[in-house]
């Protein structure tokens, strides 16, 4: 079994989550274990999380930078990268969102690292999964072709795009629609608490609005039923027919975040 840590600014969580998911399915028979700090199954309640990290950095056979232009000005990526550099781990270094390798300061700029930014969804998680093989010297399965098939009008692309300009506007609006499913991760407790669930009984997954990983996505909040199913369908594959409301907005700083809701879920056939 080979061992993969994903180190990450706390911002790209999702993307994190999204790439972590990917490359277990993938690397499925190789029985790839990806570690992420943020994934319960990685640190469990009553864990000394500096102790799992510093146990995950020591069995790592290659550690995963998401690497952005906040990324390495953040501590702990820093003592990750050292960490791993110190005991000769492969370092696979990503460039995306605003940064090049280029820009990357000395000594990450001696690593030769991968440029992402400005790829489409899947070309970006291909390229991710050749580079990951060949350092890991592990095969990936054979990527399903994405479905394609009845797409979405732009009604529900531009009624999200309504909720992200104006969120307070549209509290309880619904929108019922097709949706790839993409991947699942913890909600915050706070975000958990702002729309009227328990902390720890819900999920926040990624919803494409359309058939393929290219197309626009949102992310939503799925409980009880909702989330068991979601949570137990195979990532990045299946389409499900769900209705989905915005249930109340969340201040971050100067920005409204508007927290979705997942009201009902089925499984589409095709």
């Amino acid at each position: 079994m080979k061992k993969l840590f994903i180190s990450y600014h706390s911002a790209d969580e999702p993307d994190a989550e999204d790439v972590a998911a990917h490359l277990e399915r993938v690397f499925h028979r190789e029985s790839l274990d990806v570690f992420m700090a943020a994934r319960p199954e990685s640190v469990r309640p009553g864990d000394v999380w500096t102790d799992k990290i510093i146990d995950g950095l020591t069995n790592a056979d290659a550690l995963l930078v998401l690497v952005t232009l906040d990324t390495l000005n953040v501590r702990w990526i820093n003592f990750e990268l050292g960490f791993a550099w110190g005991r000769g781990a492969r370092i696979l270094l990503f460039c995306d969102r605003g940064i090049v390798p280029e820009l990357l300061p000395t000594p990450y700029s001696l690593l030769q690292a991968v440029d992402i930014n400005g790829m489409i969804h899947s070309v970006k998680l291909n390229t991710i999964t050749e580079v990951v093989a060949r350092a890991l010297d592990i095969r990936p399965l054979a990527t399903p072709t994405p479905r394609t098939g009845v797409s979405l009008s732009n009604k529900p692309v531009s009624t999200i795009q309504n909720w992200n300009h104006r969120p307070g506007a549209y509290i309880g609006a619904t929108l019922t629609g097709d949706f790839l499913v993409g991947s699942v991760a913890p909600v915050s407790i706070s975000r958990t608490r702002a729309v009227g669930l328990r902390p720890g009984e819900a999920l926040y997954v990624r919803l494409f609005l359309g058939k393929t990983p290219e197309c626009r996505f949102t992310k939503a909040i799925a409980s009880g039923d909702e989330a068991l199913l979601l949570e137990s369908l195979p990532r990045n594959a299946i389409v499900v027919r769900a209705t989905i409301r915005l249930a109340a907005a969340f201040e971050e700083g100067e920005t409204v975040v508007p927290l979705i809701v997942v009201d009902g879920v089925e499984e589409v056939l095709q």
